[in-house]
Protein backbone atom coordinates (compact mmCIF):
# COMPACT_ATOMS: atom_id res chain seq x y z
CA UNK A 1 0.00 0.00 0.00
CA UNK A 2 2.87 2.40 0.81
CA UNK A 3 4.16 1.95 -2.74
CA UNK A 4 0.77 2.88 -4.14
CA UNK A 5 0.70 6.10 -2.13
CA UNK A 6 4.16 7.05 -3.40
CA UNK A 7 3.05 6.25 -6.96
CA UNK A 8 -0.02 8.46 -6.72
CA UNK A 9 1.86 11.27 -5.00
CA UNK A 10 4.28 11.61 -7.92
CA UNK A 11 2.09 14.19 -9.76
CA UNK A 12 2.40 16.34 -6.63
CA UNK A 13 6.10 15.72 -6.12
CA UNK A 14 6.74 16.94 -9.67
CA UNK A 15 4.86 20.11 -8.80
CA UNK A 16 8.07 21.63 -7.44
CA UNK A 17 9.39 23.40 -10.56
CA UNK A 18 13.07 23.44 -11.42
CA UNK A 19 12.68 26.92 -12.91
CA UNK A 20 10.76 29.84 -11.44
CA UNK A 21 7.44 30.51 -13.10
CA UNK A 22 7.47 33.56 -15.35
CA UNK A 23 5.77 36.56 -13.69
CA UNK A 24 3.43 36.74 -16.67
CA UNK A 25 1.63 33.55 -15.68
CA UNK A 26 2.22 34.14 -12.00
CA UNK A 27 -0.33 36.98 -12.11
CA UNK A 28 -4.10 36.51 -12.21
CA UNK A 29 -4.67 40.17 -13.15
CA UNK A 30 -6.70 40.74 -16.31
CA UNK A 31 -4.38 41.99 -19.06
CA UNK A 32 -5.94 44.60 -21.37
CA UNK A 33 -4.26 45.57 -24.64
CA UNK A 34 -4.83 46.28 -28.34
CA UNK A 35 -3.49 44.23 -31.24
CA UNK A 36 -3.15 46.16 -34.49
CA UNK A 37 -2.51 44.63 -37.89
CA UNK A 38 -4.06 44.18 -41.34
CA UNK A 39 -6.99 42.19 -39.93
CA UNK A 40 -8.64 41.34 -43.21
CA UNK A 41 -5.41 39.87 -44.60
CA UNK A 42 -4.74 38.03 -41.33
CA UNK A 43 -8.21 36.46 -41.28
CA UNK A 44 -7.99 35.48 -44.94
CA UNK A 45 -4.82 33.43 -44.45
CA UNK A 46 -5.88 30.48 -42.29
CA UNK A 47 -3.75 27.45 -43.02
CA UNK A 48 -0.63 25.69 -41.76
CA UNK A 49 1.51 27.50 -44.33
CA UNK A 50 0.44 30.97 -43.17
CA UNK A 51 3.41 33.29 -42.69
CA UNK A 52 4.01 35.66 -39.80
CA UNK A 53 2.81 39.21 -40.37
CA UNK A 54 3.76 42.40 -38.54
CA UNK A 55 1.52 43.60 -35.71
CA UNK A 56 1.67 45.99 -32.78
CA UNK A 57 0.70 45.37 -29.16
CA UNK A 58 -0.29 48.53 -27.28
CA UNK A 59 -1.42 49.04 -23.70
CA UNK A 60 -1.81 51.81 -21.14
CA UNK A 61 0.64 51.93 -18.27
CA UNK A 62 0.48 54.71 -15.68
CA UNK A 63 -1.35 56.95 -18.13
CA UNK A 64 1.17 56.42 -20.94
CA UNK A 65 0.71 54.38 -24.11
CA UNK A 66 3.26 51.55 -24.38
CA UNK A 67 4.05 49.58 -27.53
CA UNK A 68 5.63 46.25 -28.42
CA UNK A 69 6.37 45.15 -31.98
CA UNK A 70 5.35 41.56 -32.64
CA UNK A 71 4.65 39.10 -35.45
CA UNK A 72 1.47 37.06 -35.55
CA UNK A 73 -0.05 34.18 -37.47
CA UNK A 74 -3.12 31.96 -37.03
CA UNK A 75 -2.71 28.67 -35.18
CA UNK A 76 -4.79 25.64 -34.24
CA UNK A 77 -6.60 22.93 -36.16
CA UNK A 78 -10.39 22.97 -35.95
CA UNK A 79 -10.53 26.54 -34.61
CA UNK A 80 -8.41 27.85 -37.47
CA UNK A 81 -11.15 27.07 -40.00
CA UNK A 82 -13.22 30.08 -41.06
CA UNK A 83 -16.39 28.03 -41.61
CA UNK A 84 -16.42 27.20 -37.88
CA UNK A 85 -14.74 30.09 -36.10
CA UNK A 86 -14.94 33.82 -36.72
CA UNK A 87 -11.52 34.43 -35.21
CA UNK A 88 -8.67 31.88 -35.06
CA UNK A 89 -6.27 31.40 -32.14
CA UNK A 90 -3.10 33.44 -32.61
CA UNK A 91 0.59 32.67 -32.31
CA UNK A 92 2.55 35.77 -31.26
CA UNK A 93 6.32 36.26 -31.53
CA UNK A 94 7.93 39.32 -29.97
CA UNK A 95 10.25 41.27 -32.29
CA UNK A 96 11.62 43.47 -29.50
CA UNK A 97 12.86 42.96 -25.95
CA UNK A 98 9.96 42.31 -23.55
CA UNK A 99 11.85 43.29 -20.40
CA UNK A 100 10.02 45.86 -18.24
CA UNK A 101 6.72 45.16 -19.99
CA UNK A 102 3.73 43.05 -18.88
CA UNK A 103 5.02 40.43 -21.36
CA UNK A 104 8.45 40.07 -19.75
CA UNK A 105 9.99 36.68 -20.45
CA UNK A 106 7.42 35.94 -23.16
CA UNK A 107 9.20 35.74 -26.50
CA UNK A 108 6.59 33.29 -27.84
CA UNK A 109 2.90 33.52 -26.93
CA UNK A 110 -0.24 31.56 -27.77
CA UNK A 111 -3.47 33.53 -27.55
CA UNK A 112 -6.71 31.53 -27.34
CA UNK A 113 -9.48 33.63 -28.89
CA UNK A 114 -13.26 33.06 -28.75
CA UNK A 115 -14.39 30.83 -31.61
CA UNK A 116 -18.01 31.66 -30.86
CA UNK A 117 -18.89 33.89 -27.89
CA UNK A 118 -16.71 35.22 -25.09
CA UNK A 119 -18.45 33.03 -22.51
CA UNK A 120 -17.04 29.83 -24.01
CA UNK A 121 -13.44 30.98 -24.02
CA UNK A 122 -13.94 32.08 -20.40
CA UNK A 123 -15.21 28.61 -19.54
CA UNK A 124 -12.19 26.98 -21.14
CA UNK A 125 -9.91 29.34 -19.21
CA UNK A 126 -11.52 28.12 -15.98
CA UNK A 127 -11.00 24.48 -16.97
CA UNK A 128 -7.25 25.09 -17.33
CA UNK A 129 -7.23 26.78 -13.91
CA UNK A 130 -8.88 23.71 -12.39
CA UNK A 131 -6.23 21.36 -13.74
CA UNK A 132 -3.60 23.72 -12.29
CA UNK A 133 -5.18 23.00 -8.89
CA UNK A 134 -4.49 19.29 -9.29
CA UNK A 135 -0.88 19.45 -10.48
CA UNK A 136 1.75 21.97 -11.48
CA UNK A 137 2.52 19.69 -14.43
CA UNK A 138 -0.06 21.58 -16.45
CA UNK A 139 -0.39 24.49 -18.85
CA UNK A 140 -0.57 27.93 -17.21
CA UNK A 141 -3.04 30.52 -18.49
CA UNK A 142 -3.51 34.30 -18.21
CA UNK A 143 -6.80 36.05 -18.91
CA UNK A 144 -6.88 39.01 -21.30
CA UNK A 145 -9.28 41.45 -22.93
CA UNK A 146 -8.14 42.35 -26.41
CA UNK A 147 -9.14 45.06 -28.86
CA UNK A 148 -8.29 44.00 -32.41
CA UNK A 149 -7.60 47.03 -34.59
CA UNK A 150 -7.47 46.92 -38.40
CA UNK A 151 -4.59 49.12 -39.58
CA UNK A 152 -6.15 49.39 -43.05
CA UNK A 153 -9.41 50.84 -41.70
CA UNK A 154 -11.60 48.39 -43.59
CA UNK A 155 -12.90 46.70 -40.44
CA UNK A 156 -14.26 48.12 -37.21
CA UNK A 157 -12.33 47.33 -34.02
CA UNK A 158 -13.33 44.08 -32.32
CA UNK A 159 -13.10 43.67 -28.57
CA UNK A 160 -13.30 40.33 -26.79
CA UNK A 161 -11.90 38.22 -23.96
CA UNK A 162 -9.13 35.72 -24.63
CA UNK A 163 -6.45 33.93 -22.68
CA UNK A 164 -2.76 33.29 -23.09
CA UNK A 165 -1.74 29.64 -23.00
CA UNK A 166 1.75 28.68 -21.88
CA UNK A 167 4.07 27.52 -24.65
CA UNK A 168 4.77 23.76 -24.29
CA UNK A 169 8.55 24.18 -24.46
CA UNK A 170 8.44 26.92 -21.84
CA UNK A 171 6.19 24.78 -19.65
CA UNK A 172 8.71 21.95 -19.93
CA UNK A 173 11.59 24.27 -19.06
CA UNK A 174 9.70 25.54 -16.02
CA UNK A 175 9.29 21.97 -14.81
CA UNK A 176 12.83 20.87 -15.59
CA UNK A 177 11.61 18.56 -18.36
CA UNK A 178 11.86 18.24 -22.15
CA UNK A 179 8.87 18.68 -24.44
CA UNK A 180 8.67 15.92 -27.05
CA UNK A 181 6.82 17.17 -30.10
CA UNK A 182 6.90 13.74 -31.76
CA UNK A 183 7.36 10.97 -29.18
CA UNK A 184 8.44 7.53 -30.31
CA UNK A 185 5.70 4.97 -30.86
CA UNK A 186 7.45 2.77 -28.30
CA UNK A 187 7.32 5.39 -25.52
CA UNK A 188 5.06 4.53 -22.59
CA UNK A 189 3.27 6.81 -20.15
CA UNK A 190 4.12 7.37 -16.50
CA UNK A 191 1.51 5.27 -14.73
CA UNK A 192 1.17 7.58 -11.73
CA UNK A 193 -0.27 10.36 -13.92
CA UNK A 194 -2.82 8.28 -15.77
CA UNK A 195 -5.61 8.09 -13.12
CA UNK A 196 -5.31 11.87 -12.65
CA UNK A 197 -5.54 12.51 -16.40
CA UNK A 198 -8.45 10.10 -16.91
CA UNK A 199 -10.26 11.45 -13.87
CA UNK A 200 -9.93 15.07 -15.00
CA UNK A 201 -11.10 14.40 -18.55
CA UNK A 202 -14.06 12.54 -17.04
CA UNK A 203 -14.80 15.40 -14.63
CA UNK A 204 -15.00 17.99 -17.42
CA UNK A 205 -16.83 15.60 -19.76
CA UNK A 206 -14.20 15.48 -22.49
CA UNK A 207 -13.73 12.70 -25.05
CA UNK A 208 -11.60 14.72 -27.51
CA UNK A 209 -8.22 13.34 -26.43
CA UNK A 210 -6.06 10.29 -26.96
CA UNK A 211 -2.77 9.49 -25.26
CA UNK A 212 -1.74 6.82 -27.78
CA UNK A 213 -1.74 9.22 -30.74
CA UNK A 214 -1.00 12.37 -28.72
CA UNK A 215 -4.30 14.05 -29.52
CA UNK A 216 -4.61 17.15 -27.32
CA UNK A 217 -1.90 15.72 -25.07
CA UNK A 218 1.59 17.18 -24.67
CA UNK A 219 4.34 14.72 -23.74
CA UNK A 220 7.09 15.59 -21.28
CA UNK A 221 10.27 13.68 -20.53
CA UNK A 222 11.72 14.18 -17.04
CA UNK A 223 15.36 13.41 -16.16
CA UNK A 224 15.67 10.07 -14.41
CA UNK A 225 12.16 8.96 -15.40
CA UNK A 226 11.80 6.09 -17.83
CA UNK A 227 8.27 6.97 -18.95
CA UNK A 228 6.66 10.12 -20.36
CA UNK A 229 4.26 12.41 -18.51
CA UNK A 230 1.08 13.44 -20.40
CA UNK A 231 -0.28 16.98 -20.05
CA UNK A 232 -3.78 17.68 -21.44
CA UNK A 233 -4.86 20.77 -23.37
CA UNK A 234 -7.62 22.01 -25.73
CA UNK A 235 -10.81 21.52 -23.72
CA UNK A 236 -13.28 23.32 -25.99
CA UNK A 237 -15.07 20.08 -26.96
CA UNK A 238 -15.72 19.20 -23.32
CA UNK A 239 -19.08 19.40 -21.60
CA UNK A 240 -17.56 21.91 -19.15
CA UNK A 241 -17.08 24.36 -22.04
CA UNK A 242 -20.09 23.18 -24.06
CA UNK A 243 -19.15 25.22 -27.14
CA UNK A 244 -22.01 25.33 -29.69
CA UNK A 245 -19.74 24.71 -32.70
CA UNK A 246 -18.99 21.12 -31.61
CA UNK A 247 -22.39 20.03 -32.87
CA UNK A 248 -22.70 17.51 -30.01
CA UNK A 249 -26.22 17.53 -28.60
CA UNK A 250 -27.24 16.74 -25.03
CA UNK A 251 -27.75 13.07 -25.91
CA UNK A 252 -24.04 12.57 -26.54
CA UNK A 253 -22.38 11.12 -23.43
CA UNK A 254 -19.14 13.04 -22.97
CA UNK A 255 -18.56 11.88 -19.40
CA UNK A 256 -16.53 8.71 -19.80
CA UNK A 257 -13.93 7.28 -17.45
CA UNK A 258 -11.77 5.47 -19.98
CA UNK A 259 -10.38 2.17 -18.88
CA UNK A 260 -6.75 2.17 -17.77
CA UNK A 261 -4.48 -0.18 -15.88
CA UNK A 262 -5.06 0.99 -12.32
CA UNK A 263 -6.01 -0.71 -9.08
CA UNK A 264 -8.99 0.19 -6.93
CA UNK A 265 -6.63 1.70 -4.34
CA UNK A 266 -4.94 3.90 -6.96
CA UNK A 267 -8.27 5.19 -8.23
CA UNK A 268 -9.55 5.83 -4.71
CA UNK A 269 -6.46 7.91 -3.90
CA UNK A 270 -6.97 9.87 -7.13
CA UNK A 271 -10.60 10.55 -6.22
CA UNK A 272 -9.43 11.87 -2.84
CA UNK A 273 -7.15 14.27 -4.67
CA UNK A 274 -10.15 15.63 -6.58
CA UNK A 275 -12.17 15.97 -3.39
CA UNK A 276 -9.28 17.92 -1.87
CA UNK A 277 -9.64 20.72 -4.46
CA UNK A 278 -13.46 20.76 -4.48
CA UNK A 279 -13.77 23.91 -2.36
CA UNK A 280 -11.16 25.67 -4.49
CA UNK A 281 -13.18 24.83 -7.59
CA UNK A 282 -16.35 26.19 -6.04
CA UNK A 283 -14.62 29.41 -5.03
CA UNK A 284 -13.11 29.86 -8.49
CA UNK A 285 -16.54 29.58 -10.14
CA UNK A 286 -18.31 31.66 -7.52
CA UNK A 287 -15.79 34.52 -7.65
CA UNK A 288 -15.40 34.61 -11.43
CA UNK A 289 -17.79 37.48 -12.11
CA UNK A 290 -17.23 37.53 -15.89
CA UNK A 291 -19.14 34.28 -16.29
CA UNK A 292 -22.89 34.59 -16.80
CA UNK A 293 -25.03 32.99 -14.10
CA UNK A 294 -26.55 30.44 -16.48
CA UNK A 295 -23.09 29.35 -17.63
CA UNK A 296 -21.88 29.14 -14.04
CA UNK A 297 -24.85 26.96 -13.10
CA UNK A 298 -24.16 24.58 -16.02
CA UNK A 299 -20.57 24.08 -14.89
CA UNK A 300 -21.52 23.70 -11.23
CA UNK A 301 -24.16 21.08 -12.06
CA UNK A 302 -21.67 19.14 -14.20
CA UNK A 303 -19.06 19.05 -11.44
CA UNK A 304 -21.63 18.25 -8.72
CA UNK A 305 -22.63 15.19 -10.73
CA UNK A 306 -18.98 14.10 -11.00
CA UNK A 307 -18.41 14.41 -7.26
CA UNK A 308 -21.59 12.49 -6.50
CA UNK A 309 -20.33 9.73 -8.78
CA UNK A 310 -16.85 9.44 -7.24
CA UNK A 311 -18.31 9.54 -3.71
CA UNK A 312 -20.18 6.29 -4.26
CA UNK A 313 -18.47 3.34 -2.59
CA UNK A 314 -18.52 1.13 -5.68
CA UNK A 315 -17.29 3.65 -8.31
CA UNK A 316 -13.55 3.05 -7.88
CA UNK A 317 -14.11 -0.69 -7.99
CA UNK A 318 -15.99 -0.33 -11.29
CA UNK A 319 -13.11 1.58 -12.88
CA UNK A 320 -10.30 -0.68 -11.63
CA UNK A 321 -9.13 -3.08 -14.33
CA UNK A 322 -5.74 -4.13 -12.89
CA UNK A 323 -5.23 -6.25 -9.76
Amino acid sequence: MRGIFILLLLPLLLAAPAKAQTPFFGSEELLEFSLSTDLRAFLAERNDSASYRTALLTWNEDGALRKLEVEIKPRGNFRMKSNYCTFPPIRIKAKAETQNTPFEGMSRMRLMTPCAEDQYVLREYLVYRMYNMLTDTSFRVRLARVTYVDTEGSMSPVRSYAFFLEDPEEMAARLGATYLKKPSATDSMERSFMPLLHGFECMIGNTDWNVEIGKNIAMLSFPGMQHLVPVPYDFDWSEAVHAPYTGLDDEFDRRVFRRLCATQAEIEITFERFKHIRNQQKSLLRDFVLLEEEMRKEMEDLFDDFYRKISRSHTAKEYAVCP
